[in-house]
């Protein structure tokens, strides 16, 4: 018999403890704050495989692919509700491109 193994990601592994502050209501799953803080857990999840199996180029490619989506949620928030996308990335330790571009 064939077991089939799906090599899809299904959250396993991933510490998602910093989403429910961000949360505006118990059932918040969608707001750009949620949204951020469940990349970020991704993001530092597949840094930590990346770290142990570097010549894995599939998952630096979705390394790249979930930071490019979480920097796009990051220049929205950026330009229509600034002082939220200042909490997200000090609480969450993102190092802020578009802030230091406003700043020079």
């Amino acid at each position: 018999a064939v077991v089939a193994v799906s090599a899809r990601y299904r959250g396993d592994n991933t510490d998602k403890s910093q989403v429910a502050q961000f949360q505006r209501h118990d059932t918040d799953c969608g707001s750009m704050e949620v949204q951020v803080a469940q990349l970020q857990a991704r993001v530092q999840q597949l840094t930590g495989h990346l770290q142990e199996h570097r010549k894995d180029h599939a998952a630096r490619r979705g390394l790249l692919v979930v930071l490019g989506r979480r920097n796009k949620y990051l220049k929205y928030m950026y330009e229509h509700d600034r002082p939220t996308y200042f909490k997200v990335i000090d609480t969450l330790n993102i190092r802020s491109k578009l802030g230091q571009a406003a700043e020079a």
